[in-house]
């Protein structure tokens, strides 16, 4: 009976006991009981409501080596672009997905993608009057790093 002490004097004067046990569930018992769970369910959609975030960036690694295989090479430029044909299918033509780099020392460039492709890739490297070139493709998959090695003839 101690939620009736706490209902205002003029309502005390007005209304039976059963409505004062009324009063005092509706206001003094349900206002922490409701608080408490909207609490409770406004954590839990902020914990879950980030998870549901992919990291979709693929990542495309380029080793450039010579024809043998063992000898990485510097300053190689390399392309990855897409192919795209006609709806006629007669006409090949490069999309808007392309991105160009040079290899470091270590023979390797690295390609940041926000979606998944599969890419064309072309190097190319002069030296003085000899220019290598390679051709590849390499397929990128959401969230992953891919590496490609590529033979320079």
């Amino acid at each position: 009976m101690g939620c009736v002490k706490t209902a205002p004097p003029r309502i005390k004067k007005k209304l039976k006991k059963s409505v004062y046990l009324k009063y005092c569930f509706t206001y003094n018992v349900m206002k922490p009981v409701i608080l408490i769970f909207f609490t409770i369910c406004i954590l839990t959609s902020c914990l879950l409501i980030p998870s549901c975030t992919k990291d979709t960036t693929c990542v495309a690694i380029v080793n450039c080596k010579d024809s043998s295989g063992v000898n990485a090479l510097a300053d190689v430029n390399v392309k990855l672009y897409a192919l795209i044909k006609s709806a006629d299918g007669k006409t090949t033509y490069t999309g808007d997905i392309t991105q160009s780099g040079t290899t470091n020392t270590a023979g390797q460039v690295r390609f940041e993608f926000k979606l998944p492709a599969i890419l064309d890739i072309l190097a190319v490297r002069s030296k003085g009057t000899q220019t290598l070139t390679g051709t590849g493709i390499i397929k990128l998959e959401e969230g992953s790093t891919t590496e490609k090695t590529i033979l320079l003839k």
